[in-house]
């Protein structure tokens, strides 16, 4: 594979675009007690040095534009022989954009699971009918959990906790969610609390006109996160990586090698 060109922000960085910066926290109202502001939260930079055993890749098949459904044009067998063709350290899932769900008709993430014997999961993005758009996902780890946010604003988000095998497996939650408007970031960065705060990744896709709104608000108003984009130049979504502190995405490589075009996004547990 070839390393991709790609951008990455930390969600506590004031300015846009830029590496490990501390965090800057959004205005505080005075609460009474003078003219003193409240401390600024600083997560943690990222360390320059790569702990590879701390380090999961997550295998996202898009063409970042296309306005049909990812299998419409293409043979489904085709995943089936990149993940049976995989070697050594396997990625934790596969995310396969708008497979979408049809009634009546077969999934392709559930063909691609079954022959591969791994488990398959259906994230919905947007309000279920006869064809449900979606991204299919499947995992050669059992699910353990699922867990299905649909918090209003038009936008959904899924994901499944599965044990990933770092220095010592660790219990994560791997979600995705596509974003059309710069107000569903907030909706979903919101939802980052509990268990998701400590041990939940998203990865999904963005509408590319909307990354400078959704990268202001994420420096202002969620500096306890941190926001990384990947793209094609002049395509209309990029992906994007939103985790906890403790992760850090390391980077997105456009795949090559393989009959379905595809990222692969490797992700770091930084503590």
């Amino acid at each position: 594979m070839k390393t991709a060109r790609y951008i990455f922000l930390l969600a506590a960085a004031a300015a846009a675009f830029s590496g490990c910066n501390d965090g800057i926290a959004p205005d505080s109202p005075d609460n009474g007690g003078g003219n003193e502001e409240e401390e600024t939260p600083v997560i943690p930079e990222i360390p320059d040095e790569i702990n590879e055993e701390n380090v999961f890749t997550v295998d996202f098949f898009t063409d970042l534009g296309s306005e049909e459904s990812f299998f419409a044009t293409r043979d489904w067998e085709d995943a089936v022989s990149h993940i049976q063709g995989q070697e050594g350290k396997v990625p934790v899932a596969y995310m396969f954009d708008r497979t979408d769900f049809e009634t009546g008709k077969a999934n392709p993430a559930v063909q691609i699971a079954y022959e591969t014997g791994y488990w398959p999961y259906f994230v919905q993005t947007e309000s279920t009918s006869d064809i449900t758009e979606g991204t299919g996902l499947v995992t050669p780890y059992q699910i353990e959990d699922f867990d299905s946010v649909v918090p209003g604003e038009g936008v959904f988000m899924s994901g499944v906790t599965i044990p990933v095998p770092l220095e010592k497996s660790v219990y994560t939650g791997i979600y995705t969610t596509t974003l059309t408007e710069a107000g569903q970031f907030s909706v979903i960065a919101s939802q980052w609390t509990g268990s998701r705060l400590n041990s939940g990744v998203t990865v999904g896709k963005i509408s590319s006109g909307i990354k400078e709104a959704v990268s202001e608000t994420a420096a202002k108003d969620f500096p306890s996160l941190r926001l990384f984009y990947a793209g094609t130049e002049g395509s209309a979504y990029d992906l994007f990586v939103l985790c906890p502190a403790v992760f850090a995405c390391r980077e997105f490589e456009e795949g090559d090698g393989s009959a379905l075009p595809y990222w692969r996004i490797h992700i770091e547990k930084i503590y």
